[in-house]
């Protein structure tokens, strides 16, 4: 029970933490925009899309963050190159924040999808002398945080291979900033049904325990025994290390069957 407490309380001062520095983020932004001059050339800004530049030119990110700059419903100005949180390479993350750039009030939610976990803010800003709108965008990535912070690794909970080579990168580079010893592990998990008298059964289980997300679930299950020799060599060959295969339909038969195809 003390462990689960623990990591109770570990989780809350993290979503605290993110929370707070995304409110210092839109009170920075606010005094920017008010002041509207430039602190790199001392001039006037010119526009909603010059203000979000100086606004991610002047903000130091760390290793958890991710920032944009939003101006007339479209993406203008993203992170240099050395920021490893890309938030604008979620499409569904994008899309919800250009409709929250539309918005008059500050948006600070957070958003999940697969292994995405991100605090975020959303800061509408409008020029009253040509109407333009736009906004600036703050992420916080919870689960790098929570890795860096508390963990020993990451463990990929459904995806692909190349899904978790990206995490990879961004742990790594966090860890790494952060000061951490050693290196982080990284293992992911895959749901599997061998032979197709099971798949119906399987199928079921799947639906039946996930809900809504039954469908995508079991649509990235393994069900061939190619497939699993093919998932298998796919995770080695992008440094996870330890892949966690978890049958669908419980049958002895089915450990025998993934041990012939991958072992």
């Amino acid at each position: 029970m003390s462990g689960a407490v623990a990591y109770v309380l570990q989780w809350a001062r993290i979503q605290s933490q993110a929370y707070a520095q995304l409110s210092r983020d839109a009170s920075d932004f606010r005094e920017l925009a008010y002041l509207n001059i430039d602190p790199g050339t001392g001039k006037p800004f010119t526009d909603v899309s010059d203000l979000l530049r100086g606004a991610l030119q002047s903000k130091t990110l760390s290793e958890s963050g991710g920032i944009l700059g939003i101006s007339d419903g479209k993406v203008v100005w993203k992170a240099n190159s050395s920021v490893t949180v890309r938030p604008e390479n979620d499409p569904a993350f994008v899309a919800l924040v250009l409709d929250k750039s539309k918005l008059s009030n500050v948006t600070t939610e957070r958003y999940t999808s697969g292994s995405t976990d991100y605090a975020y803010l959303v800061v509408p800003v409008s020029w009253i002398y040509t109407g333009e709108t736009g906004a600036l965008v703050r992420v916080v990535d919870l689960s790098i945080e929570r890795v860096v912070k508390y963990g020993i690794g990451y463990t990929q909970g459904g995806g692909n291979p190349e899904g978790l080579k990206g995490m990879m990168e961004r742990v790594n580079a966090a860890w790494q900033a952060a000061g951490r010893s050693g290196k982080p592990e990284f293992r992911a998990l895959v749901y599997f049904a061998l032979g197709d008298e099971v798949h119906e059964e399987a199928q079921s289980n799947v639906m039946d325990y996930y809900g809504d997300w039954g469908e995508g679930v079991w649509k990235g299950a393994v069900k061939t025994a190619d497939e699993a020799r093919e998932r298998a060599k796919a995770y080695e060959e992008v440094g996870c290390d330890e892949l966690l295969m978890f049958m669908t339909a419980p049958s002895a038969t089915q450990t025998d069957r993934l041990a012939e195809a991958v072992l």
